[in-house]
């Protein structure tokens, strides 16, 4: 096909979720870059979490990634209930507000998880999902 020459074609900047190597994160990154990535994404809940670096650790853990111009392209924080589930709802925004956190330490602005079936409109839960989601946002635009 051709492109206008008013619409410059832009590669896409690709990302890989360390994740799917099966290796250990040192390994995960390597093999990242080898592959051509631009970006990984970690998993802030099982692969990389708030608690595993310290400061110092951060800093080696960027210059790793920057030595093989790689950036943190995102993290996700899978949970195992829907954000509007009231059973241990304290505890599950408290670590995605860590994990939150987190991805501003590691210089991405994007951290994905799952929400859940979204719930009727009219409903308790939904009331629910909707404050939980105002206070993320809230605290996510900071």
């Amino acid at each position: 096909f051709t492109v206008h020459d008013s619409f410059p074609m832009r590669l896409p900047k690709l990302a890989i979720a360390t994740e799917v190597f099966g290796l250990p994160l040192r390994d995960s990154v390597l093999a990242a870059a080898d592959g051509g990535a631009q970006g990984v994404r970690f998993n802030a809940r099982d692969e990389l979490r708030p608690g595993d670096l310290s400061d110092t650790g951060r800093r080696q853990f960027l210059h790793l990634l920057s030595e093989r111009d790689l950036a943190v392209a995102s993290l996700t924080f899978p949970t195992r209930r829907a954000l509007y589930d009231e059973d241990q709802l304290d505890a599950r925004l408290a670590a995605l507000r860590s994990a939150i956190e987190f991805a501003r330490q590691l210089k991405s602005s994007i951290l994905t998880l799952r929400i859940g079936r979204l719930p009727a409109a009219d409903s308790k839960p939904y009331a629910i999902l909707v404050d939980v989601l105002t206070d993320l946002a809230r605290l996510a635009s900071k």
